[in-house]
């Protein structure tokens, strides 16, 4: 019966690691290797190809169109007319021209001030959508990288569970341990799978993000995270000062909310101007009979008769202007504020991750070594092996957890950021 559950269990582990190594058996089957995925490559993808990305840069693109039109008055009216005489069939014919010419003429002016004011604005949200987006798929890489790391830790401990049951079911063959200590390695590998095949869709989810972000195809071939090179983290060198200072100064979203700012600033002396009317000027030829020509010129304006309706207009353009002003400096604040606790939440993540490597791991590791050696004695029981190990795994995949959310806090940070100075202890 022992052999029976043992081959079984066997098998079903077997299956667990076949289908959670689908990459590198369709790699050898194809004879592709696929390039290791880093966030530097996954950004270069990201930033050819992603939608989002290529819609804000084509919004930034109308914006300075809209903003190069505006540097040209109305275009002219240009016209002409062909009628029959209702009394003797004779033809009358009639053209012209009219052109609208802004009053005072500096009007034109401060109407392309607007417009390049919403174009730079433009170009600050594709800044700030760049950046997000990119900082949402570096975010992703470090979700699959943990799901991988934590899924190759727990193949790690199955395979010692494997080892662990083999011994207990010797012993209990040779009769010097019950059944339990059996039975309780068959518990924890049946769990260890369960763990395993649910951090193998995690990581499937995952891919299929990563390759909506790159626009591919959500089921395309994703390569492995890079899992050798050194990660980076240390303390940052800089102080939360600097990271301030940083964020009011780089922030797009700030940068946007101040061009529109300006633009809206634009548009109240425009209408403050629209008190003066624009003029048409034009003028008519009328041509009967071929024989006789009359010329007309026009003079024309628009004025601003409904007082209430050019009132209302410019006290609405200024209280625009009033609520960019507050949202210029309510951006900075909420730039500065989430940079200086995304800054603290890094600090605290370089230092746990180096903990984990200086003193958790090591003190796991040790402890394991001996209860194994005490189990092996007789001098502890198979339940504090199994919970020694378990430890170690647990906090092998808390230090890749910390690792994942140091990298993630630091891609939040470049948003709000870009770049940080030279010294930041992460990826320059």
């Amino acid at each position: 019966m022992i052999n029976t559950t043992y081959r079984k269990i066997k098998v079903f582990i077997s299956a667990v690691l076949f289908f959670t190594t689908t990459t590198a058996r369709l790699a050898a089957e194809t004879g592709i290797r696929p390039k290791t995925l880093t966030p530097d490559n996954l950004a270069t993808d990201v930033l050819k190809n992603n939608p989002q990305i290529k819609a804000a840069r084509a919004g930034y693109e109308t914006a300075a169109a809209d903003a190069s039109a505006a540097s040209w008055p109305r275009q002219p009216m240009i016209f002409y007319e062909e009628k029959i005489a209702p009394s003797d069939s004779a033809k009358a014919t009639m053209f012209g021209a009219e052109q609208t010419i802004p009053m005072p003429p500096n009007k034109l002016l401060v109407g392309r001030a607007e417009a390049k004011a919403r174009a730079r604005a433009g170009a600050a949200a594709l800044d700030e959508t760049t950046r997000v987006v990119v900082s949402m798929a570096k975010k992703a890489y470090w979700d699959y990288y943990f799901a991988l790391t934590s899924m190759e830790k727990r193949k790690e401990n199955l395979q010692l569970l494997e080892s662990l049951a083999t011994t207990a079911e010797a012993r209990y063959i040779s009769g010097k341990k019950s059944k339990a200590d059996f039975v309780r390695a068959a518990l924890e590998m049946a769990m260890e799978e369960n763990e395993i095949l649910r951090l193998d869709a995690e990581a499937a989810k995952i891919a299929a993000e990563i390759n909506a972000l790159r626009g591919s195809n959500g089921d395309a071939l994703l390569p492995p995270p890079d899992v050798s090179v050194d990660i980076g983290i240390a303390p940052p060198s800089i102080n939360s000062a600097r990271v301030a200072e940083a964020a009011r100064a780089n922030s797009a979203n700030a940068a946007r909310m101040s061009e529109l700012g300006r633009a809206a600033e634009e548009r109240r002396k425009f209408e403050t101007l629209s008190w003066i009317p624009d003029i048409r000027v034009g003028a008519k030829i009328d041509r009967m009979d071929d024989t006789r020509d009359e010329t007309r010129l026009m003079l024309a304006a628009e004025l601003p008769l409904w007082l209430p309706k050019q009132s209302a207009t410019v006290k609405s353009a200024g209280q625009s202007e009033n609520e960019s002003i507050n949202n210029i400096e309510s951006a900075l604040l909420e730039a500065e504020s989430s940079a200086l606790a995304l800054y603290h939440r890094i600090v605290y993540l370089s230092r746990a991750v180096n903990n984990f490597k200086t003193a958790i791991l090591p003190a796991a590791e040790q402890a394991l070594e001996i209860i194994r050696a005490d189990y092996i004695a007789g001098r502890a029981g198979f339940t504090d092996l199994i919970e020694t190990q378990r430890n170690l795994i647990a906090q092998k995949i808390s230090l890749a957890e910390a690792v994942s959310a140091y990298h993630k806090n630091l891609a939040e940070l470049e948003v709000i950021t870009g770049k940080l100075p030279q010294g930041h202890g992460g990826h320059q």
